[in-house]
């Protein structure tokens, strides 16, 4: 079986293709580093391709899937999104991970019309609109004004918070936070966070995640979720996801059981509490578990940039006003000059890790 090649109507920025070598000389020249070398490994004589974790939850992994298995899974996303050939897309994701090079997958699968631009926060739009386009939240964030122009965006890497659901609910673009991983090769199910993304897919609650055909779910007896994808594994996935089962094609995400704090015996998730804290701090921040002799892990409220006594207050009397269970009220407040993040922007919850906790 030979590597894949790529669809007859495939355009990179405007330009038509004749050969692989032709593709592969124009991203030399045009694209950056981590496009050109992910094609390179894309169209070389090899079945299999390499893909690295973000380690923001550990060491950095690799893994290595067959090229066809990939494909498989850009068919179904394809089919999935509706997406035919000549579809017009828009890639901002770096292709150093597994978001940015199944995202290459899909349109040299799919033939679609694919414009490049750098992967910044803030990002070069060209002057068009587009069919499809995926984002990591803190750019959809930078760029809420521009969410229009697709008619389906995708988020994923991180979660979203409510006050950006809110902001987005009436834009007519379908948006949808994804869940998956390196592991699946992205998305396995996608959670609707507006009403023209939950009426594409016939979802109720904005708050649920649905699975892709074919992909089915179950959660063990920690409430960690098992994920069965005949696409990408034989066996049966073991994440480290707390979520609420609901059906074998739907789930509510909870949070990591790598982030689950044991205060006093009370378990807190920070994910759970951090939701409801977003509206009221305005810094980029997250709760970590620290050692404490009367609870083995007391709360702390880990907050980006230098502290001050006026910002230290208020902080405080938003945690009041918030209304926490007496377990899951931050025992500390600990400012952080600036996090550790991965290259996708994710934050790496570090702090008890790096201060010995």
């Amino acid at each position: 079986m030979k590597p894949p090649a790529f669809h007859a109507e495939f355009r990179l920025n405007g330009q038509h293709f004749s050969s692989v070598t032709e593709l592969l000389q124009y991203a030399g020249k045009q694209l950056s580093d981590d496009h050109t070398a992910f094609l390179h490994q894309w169209f070389d004589d090899s079945l299999v391709f390499e893909v690295q974790t973000s380690g923001s939850t550990g060491k950095p992994k690799t893994y290595r899937f067959a090229k066809q298995t990939a494909v498989a899974v850009a068919r179904r996303s394809i089919d999935f999104f509706g997406l035919p050939p000549a579809s017009k897309v828009l890639l901002v994701l770096s292709s150093g991970y597994i978001a940015g090079k199944m995202m290459w997958v899909r349109a040299l699968t799919g033939g679609w019309h694919l414009d490049v631009v750098p992967a910044r926060k803030t990002i070069e739009f060209p002057q068009k609109n587009y069919d499809f386009g995926a984002m990591v939240p803190y750019q959809a964030y930078a760029n809420r004004e521009q969410i229009e122009r697709f008619g389906t965006l995708i988020l994923g890497g991180a979660p979203v918070g409510d006050e950006f659901v809110k902001a987005v609910k009436q834009t007519g673009t379908r948006l949808f936070l994804t869940y998956g991983m390196t592991e699946t090769l992205t998305h396995v199910a996608v959670r609707a966070l507006n009403p023209a993304a939950a009426k594409m897919i016939d979802a109720r609650d904005l708050d649920v995640y649905h699975a892709l055909p074919g992909v089915r779910f179950q959660s063990d007896e920690n409430g960690r979720l098992i994920v069965h994808d005949p696409l990408t594994s034989k066996a049966p996935l073991h994440t480290r996801d707390l979520v609420e089962w609901i059906s074998p094609t739907r789930f509510r995400w909870l949070g990591r059981a790598d982030n689950v704090i044991n205060s006093g015996g009370h378990k807190v998730i920070p994910e759970q509490v951090e939701k409801l804290l977003a509206p009221h701090i305005h810094r980029p921040f997250y709760l970590a578990g620290h050692s404490d002799e009367k609870l083995g892990q007391k709360v702390v409220l880990v907050v980006e940039g230098q502290r001050s006594e006026q910002l230290e207050e208020n902080i405080r009397q938003a945690v009041e006003r918030v209304g926490l269970h007496p377990y899951d009220r931050p025992k500390d407040i600990v400012f952080v000059p600036q996090f550790h993040r991965t290259r996708s922007g994710k934050i790496i919850r570090d702090f008890g890790k790096r201060e010995g906790a």
